[in-house]
């Protein structure tokens, strides 16, 4: 008598590594792969890449080698070290036949039952904030290609330049024009510094990460070095955050000088306040609505 898939599954855990099965219920495939300390579930599928992390384990599109074919798949990928029962669960709905057309159109929509299911909420990354800062990559290096993108490699300014520095404040308020400052290097006067405003409102169909990416490895900036710069910031290629659309309404420029952006070094804080020169960070909001500056971009 044929295994059915949960006993599969606890079977490949007792395996030796590179160990493949292939599952077959109602013309439906699975494969069941352990190899490298980690557990697949893969269903065949040439959709849209996916890859996102939920409840400890992850969903992503991968080619997995079975019998020398080498197969799309939408997998379910576990460390071996897993709680084998959260893993099961989970595994047998992945795979499950009455799933797999919802599965197949919308893998997110899945995933996110299981989060809730396990109380994993989804963290609120600001998008709009890494969108603003490639929206003014873009119209700097349209420019002058010498522009990079520092923000994400744990730079102190955002965008920077032969002769320049630009940092970038985002807002998805519509009528406000404050921007925090958490620094006195992010408003350095040493080099010609300006602060950039950027004013977003969410919205389908308009700029998104993808966008952006597209438009900026047109303009000849390396696609390697963007994609691994929103990788390291939890935007891989196939998170959906990368398809999150924000209309722009507003894009401004401000000069940077001590009248508009007071800023006080660290040292002139203890100086004045702490004694024992305990102050090791501050925040500061500024209100740009009266402050001089050049319109960029406005819609109408």
């Amino acid at each position: 008598m044929s295994k059915t898939l949960i006993e599969q599954l606890n079977y490949i855990f007792v395996l030796k590594e590179k160990t493949a099965y292939k599952f077959e219920k109602n013309d439906m495939v699975t494969f069941l792969i352990r190899s490298g300390g980690f557990l697949y579930v893969g269903i065949p599928f040439s959709k849209r890449k996916v890859n996102e992390s939920f409840v400890g384990m992850h969903i992503s599109t991968e080619v997995l080698n079975y019998e020398h074919q080498s197969i799309n798949c939408l997998c379910l990928i576990a460390d071996e070290n897993i709680d084998l029962e959260k893993f099961l669960l989970i595994a047998e709905d992945f795979a499950k036949d009455s799933n797999r057309p919802s599965i197949m159109d919308n893998p997110f929509e899945w995933m996110d039952k299981w989060r809730l299911i396990f109380g994993d909420t989804l963290s609120k990354k600001k998008v709009y904030d890494v969108l603003g800062e490639l929206i003014a990559l873009k119209v700097l290096y349209e420019k002058d290609n010498t522009f990079v993108w520092e923000g994400p490699k744990g730079g102190t300014h955002d965008l920077v330049a032969e002769n320049q520095i630009v940092e970038i404040k985002s807002t998805v308020l519509k009528k406000a024009y404050n921007v925090s400052i958490n620094s006195s290097y992010q408003l350095s006067i040493e080099k010609p510094t300006r602060l950039f405003l950027v004013r977003l409102e969410k919205k389908p169909y308009c700029l998104s990460m993808n966008v952006l990416v597209k438009q900026l490895v047109e303009l000849g900036y390396s696609q390697e070095e963007l994609e691994r710069l929103l990788s390291d910031q939890g935007y891989k290629k196939g998170c959906r955050a990368r398809d999150e659309s924000y209309d722009l309404l507003g894009l401004y420029s401000y000069s940077i000088s001590s009248v508009n952006f007071p800023v006080f070094t660290l040292e002139q804080l203890n100086d004045s306040f702490a004694p024992n020169n305990n102050i090791v960070g501050y925040t500061i909001e500024l209100d740009l609505s009266g402050v001089d500056h050049e319109v960029l971009y406005e819609k109408e």
